[in-house]
């Protein structure tokens, strides 16, 4: 994932680096793969994570730190 898991992040910021990830980790599904990882750590369904994202909600850098966790497992397909 591209962004520094050390600082807060805008959520669109997140879902890009996360999609991208899954891209080129060759997920078949990647932007909603993305969106439930995120929603996921976050708390939120995907519409509402889309709604936080518009409003420019961002990632603490402990919920990064989920994320990339979780986005390195599903990169591997698990």
């Amino acid at each position: 994932m591209a962004t520094n898991p050390a600082a807060p992040a805008p959520l669109t910021d997140v879902l890009r680096a996360v999609t991208t990830t899954l891209v080129d980790a060759g997920v078949p599904s990647p932007g909603v793969d993305a969106e439930l990882l995120v929603g996921h750590v976050l708390g939120l369904g995907r519409g509402e994570l889309v709604a936080a994202a518009l409003r420019g909600a961002t990632a603490s850098a402990a919920d990064l730190s989920a994320v990339a966790g979780l986005v390195g497992r599903r990169a591997a397909r698990e």
